[in-house]
C-alpha cells in the first residue's frame, strides 16, 4: 500500500464506546519536520522501516533520540510540544483521534517504545489494509476502530515478551496461553505452577509488563471478540456471550455496556438494521 490518508470521522458507526478514528494516514518513506508545534489532537504512531541515522527531537522541552531501527509505537497526547532537530526516513501509520479520547489511551502508555513484530501483528496490519479499502461498507469503520485497538494490544504483548527475555519468561508464556484460551476460565494458580512461578512473583512480574490485570486482559479480548461477532451478525447475543467465554448472559451485558457504552442487544440490532438497509456486512 502506498501513502494515503483516510478520513473516518464522518462515517457512521454501528456501535459506540471504542474511540473513533478521526484520520488514518498510511505513509511510506515518510519524513516530517515538527517546528515548535503543539499537537491539538491525539495521535497513535506505528513506525517501521527506519532508514539512516536515528531521529533527534525535542518533546515538551526534553531532547530525545528516536530508535535507529526496528518497530516503535508512540502516543502523542494533545498539548504535546514537538520540534524536530534531525528527522529519519521511515514508514509510518498515524491514527488521529479527537482530544476527548485522551483518558482512554492513558492506560496504554506502557505500550510506547520499541517492540518486535508478531505474526498476529502482521495479520492485523493486513486486515486493516483490506478494511480501509471498503470503508463505504457499513460496519467497516467500526472494524477499523477495533483493529487499531487490537494492534495496540498486540504491541503490549510484544513488549511484554521482550521484557521477559531479561526478567521472567514464564509471564510471557502465561500471557500467550491466556491470549489463545481467553474464552476459557483461567486457573492462574495452575498456570503459575506449570511455568515454575509463585503467585506472588507472577503478579509482581505481570504488573511490570501489562497495565491490565490477568482478568482484565482476558476480559478485554473477550469483549473485543464479542463486538466482532455481533458485528458479523451470525450469533444471537446469548450465543455470542457463551462463545466468548461468559457463563452469565446478564454479566456479559453489564461488561459489554461498561466497555462500549451500549447494550449488546442494541449493538446487535444496529448491526442487523444497517446490514438490512444498506447491504450485508461481509466478515
Amino acid at each position: 500500500m502506498g501513502s494515503k490518508s483516510y478520513t473516518l470521522e464522518e462515517i457512521p458507526r454501528l456501535g459506540s464506546g471504542i474511540p473513533r478514528i478521526f484520520i488514518l494516514s498510511w505513509m511510506t518513506d515518510h519524513i516530517y519536520w515538527h517546528k515548535n508545534s503543539q499537537e491539538k489532537n491525539l495521535g497513535l504512531c506505528f513506525c517501521s522501516g527506519k532508514r539512516g541515522a536515528p531521529s533527534e527531537y525535542i518533546c515538551d522541552g526534553a531532547r530525545k533520540v528516536g530508535p535507529s531501527r526496528g518497530l516503535s509505537f508512540s502516543i502523542i497526547f494533545p498539548g504535546t510540544k514537538l520540534h524536530t532537530i534531525s528527522p529519519q526516513k521511515h514508514d509510518e501509520i498515524c491514527v488521529f483521534y479527537r482530544p476527548n479520547t485522551a483518558p482512554f489511551w492513558e492506560s496504554y502508555r506502557s505500550a510506547i517504545g520499541v517492540f518486535e513484530p508478531t505474526v498476529r501483528y502482521e495479520r492485523l496490519l493486513d486486515e486493516l489494509r483490506e478494511t480501509l479499502l471498503h470503508l463505504d461498507t457499513p460496519g467497516f469503520a467500526d472494524r477499523a476502530d477495533l483493529l487499531v485497538l487490537s494492534l495496540v494490544n498486540e504491541v503490549l504483548i510484544s513488549k511484554a515478551a521482550m521484557r521477559n527475555a531479561s526478567s521472567h519468561a514464564g509471564v510471557a508464556s502465561v500471557m500467550s496461553y491466556l491470549l489463545t484460551h481467553f474464552t476459557e476460565e483461567p486457573d492462574i494458580a495452575k498456570l503459575c505452577q506449570e511455568y515454575g512461578m509463585s503467585r506472588r512473583n507472577f503478579y509482581r512480574e505481570w504488573q511490570k509488563q501489562c497495565p491490565l490485570s490477568p482478568i482484565e486482559f482476558i476480559q478485554e479480548h473477550r469483549l473485543a471478540y464479542a463486538a466482532r461477532l455481533l458485528e458479523e451478525g451470525r450469533l444471537s447475543v446469548s450465543e455470542c456471550a457463551l462463545e466468548c467465554g461468559f457463563r452469565s448472559i446478564s454479566y456479559f451485558g453489564v461488561c459489554f455496556r461498561k466497555r462500549f457504552q451500549v447494550a449488546p442487544s442494541v449493538y446487535h440490532k444496529q448491526c442487523a438494521s444497517s446490514a438490512s438497509n444498506r447491504g450485508t456486512i461481509k466478515p
